[in-house]
């Protein structure tokens, strides 16, 4: 068994919205409506972290604006191209 560090919690809310490339294949399933969405290598999109003040963070994941129909790929199946826009989870 490893052990591992516990999540930094964070103090403000926070996200990073930036240019991704998809460097491994990943088909994603939206809540409502289920939908897959197939990423495969090579593509580009624009793409999100966040989480909520008081929240542990995580970064291992990408996932479009919208809630409501989001597909989410993990965070090792992407390489950020550019970073558009940052607020820290530190405030």
């Amino acid at each position: 068994m490893q052990n591992r560090a516990e999540p930094a919690i964070a103090r403000s809310d926070w996200h990073l919205r930036a240019r991704v490339r998809i460097i491994r294949d990943h088909d994603a399933v939206a809540a409502a409506p289920p939908v897959t969405w197939c990423f495969r290598e090579g593509e580009e999109y624009t793409l999100v972290q966040w989480g909520l003040a008081g929240q542990p963070v995580s970064d291992h994941w990408w996932t479009s604006q919208n809630t409501d129909t989001a597909h989410t790929v993990p965070d090792d199946h992407v390489t950020v191209l550019k970073v558009i826009e940052k607020t820290p989870p530190t405030g």
